[in-house]
């Protein structure tokens, strides 16, 4: 790529234009109007609208009309581009029983392609995990095999022989694939527009520059100071050294979200960087405040006590952690207190999601409370009714069968799954047994109370494994009501790269890296600057204030200097 990439700088510096956004600055907002302006100069079919995550690409494209094809992460660009090839996630089994040596964790399959999850805060894994990963990273870094180490070695060998032989794709085949084989973009676009830029890889950054070369414009926009996918490849030098004319590169200058003391203390930490791209960044006209705070991750009781001091004040709270581990106590203790959460930018994790519905796709635990509840004017309003055949699907088919259905109450449930006819309260005798079919028949859903009785029936119906997932859910209901079940949750937790892109209006922020985090940050260099990055994300997703939380160990990031020193 050397002859390329010399040729490419300068030929299409010109055609090449950067945007750097730090945070709150309106980049998706400013984005979308250029890809607007995009789509009347060349028509919807002639504009290519990717980023690095799915969830910035399902933000931009949920704000602009181009076809459902030309808006999506660059993995899944190329994933299309190639037909859809069936990929390695979820076949390691087969891999694991040709090659032991290199056990690998089975992964799920996904109905998306989207690379960047949160693995990065695992500290498990087996062997083979730990080389995958490291070639990957070689692979995007696009550092040829000649240059890696000799233990790198054997485990390519065997992964590529697999691969070959069973016509499968890793997430880096596809880059490396559309490199080879296409060196223009799928529909061949006038414009190529490519959010989350700073987090791009090498391998990504050359791609791009490839298709910019038969586009009339190529659009990268990020900010190299919000660079914290490190870990799986991104490099910020992708972003900012990319080839682009001077008066090509544009700054968005004003935060609408972070308030000056909390942008004080964050320019103050990013500049502590070795390098970055300089820029005029100001912030939002409002003082804001940033504090210490006595609790750490471990015994988080205080900070959920001041949580919900201020969710009950109508405040956003985000509670944020480098792993995911570190938020357990503090799931631990909301869903104990029977209070809201959630983390909309990380959907799957339905740990985080204790009460987000399936739509269309599948029932979750709070679709079938809400299918229980449906004789509730409360929940329901003027569509409160007798129980439709499928809101008893929804309710029974996860009751405990032995004792308390009659014999073939399963096979009729199934027949009900999308039946949405009324069903008379004894037709329900088609299912329950007589002694619980009174109990049901006696059910009242008035006020309240009485539907947390009801519910506690329901609840003591079922096994075990089944009952705690709604227990919780009970818990919301009886403090909050059928409003704090169905209104967005005030609490938000999650890591900092998965609240990438949010914002609070107050902020807890615990010090501490994973182990590996704190070999990163003790080494100094590009992974020391990550930590440094990571840390700059969570402290801007402010709009108010910030808690610096206390360590739990001795190994934590020291937030509170650059504090004291201000």
């Amino acid at each position: 790529m050397a002859t390329s990439e010399r040729r490419f700088f300068i030929t299409h510096g010109d055609t090449n234009f950067l945007t750097f956004g730090p945070p709150g600055t309106g980049k998706t907002t400013y984005l979308k109007s250029q890809v607007e302006r995009a789509e009347t100069a060349y028509g919807p079919e002639r504009v290519l609208v990717c980023s690095f995550t799915r969830a910035a690409a399902a933000e931009i494209g949920s704000r602009i009309r181009l076809p459902k094809r030309n808006v999506g992460t660059l993995h899944s660009i190329c994933y299309h581009a190639l037909d859809s090839p069936e990929l390695t996630e979820g076949n390691e089994k087969d891999f694991n029983e040709r090659y032991p040596a290199f056990h690998l964790t089975v992964r799920e399959k996904r109905g998306e392609v989207d690379h960047a999850d949160d693995t990065f805060d695992s500290e498990s894994g087996t062997k083979g995990d730990q080389l995958r990963a490291e070639i990957d990273m070689l692979r995007v870094r696009r550092i040829p095999p000649s240059e890696w180490s000799d233990h790198h070695r054997p485990f390519h060998a065997a992964w590529t022989d697999w691969k070959r032989n069973a016509g499968l794709f890793d997430f880096t085949d596809l880059l490396e694939k559309c490199l080879d084989d296409f060196p223009t973009a799928p529909a061949n676009p006038s414009a190529i527009f490519f959010d989350e830029a700073q987090d791009a890889s090498k391998l990504q950054a050359d791609l791009l520059a490839q298709w910019g070369e038969q586009a009339q414009r190529l659009i990268l926009a990020g900010d190299d100071d919000q660079a914290i996918f490190f870990w799986a490849g991104a490099d910020y030098r992708s972003f900012i050294d990319f080839p682009c004319a001077i008066g090509n590169r544009r700054y968005l200058e004003k935060s609408y979200r972070v308030p000056r003391a909390v942008h004080r203390f964050a320019e103050k930490w990013i500049k502590l960087l070795s390098r970055r791209e300089q820029k005029i960044y100001k912030p939002r006209d409002a003082d804001g405040w940033i504090e210490t705070f006595g609790a750490s991750w471990f015994q988080p009781e205080a900070v959920i006590d001041e949580t919900e001091r201020l969710a009950a004040a109508g405040q956003t709270v985000m509670i944020e952690a480098t792993c995911s581990y570190m938020l357990e106590p503090v799931k631990a203790i909301l869903r104990r207190r029977g209070l809201p959460f959630h983390n909309p930018w990380r959907k799957k994790r339905g740990d985080w999601n204790p009460l987000a519905t399936g739509g269309d796709k599948k029932t979750l635990p709070l679709d079938r409370l809400f299918s229980f509840l449906r004789p509730a004017p409360a929940l329901w309003g003027k569509e409160a009714g007798i129980w439709q055949r499928h809101d008893v699907w929804a309710w029974a088919s996860v009751m405990a069968a032995k004792g308390q259905l009659i014999h073939g109450a399963k096979e009729k449930l199934k027949e009900w799954k999308k039946d949405f006819r009324p069903i008379e309260t004894t037709n329900l005798l088609f299912i329950l047994q007589e002694f619980l079919f009174n109990q049901f028949d006696k059910m009242s859903f008035g006020q309240r109370e009485e539907c947390s009785a009801a519910i506690s029936t329901w609840l003591e119906c079922l096994p075990e494994k089944e009952k705690v997932k709604y227990t919780y859910l009970q818990r919301v209901f009886n403090i909050g009501g059928a409003k704090a079940l169905v209104e967005k949750p005030k609490i938000a937790i999650g890591t900092g790269h998965s609240l990438k892109g949010a914002e609070a209006d107050v902020c807890f922020i615990f010090p501490d890296p994973s182990l590996a985090g704190w070999n990163s940050w003790i080494q100094g260099g590009d992974n020391h600057d990550g930590i440094i990055r990571l840390f700059y994300v969570m402290l801007t997703r402010a709009r108010e204030g910030v808690y610096l939380c206390a360590p739990h160990r001795q190994m934590y990031v020291d937030l509170k200097a650059i504090l004291e020193d201000l």
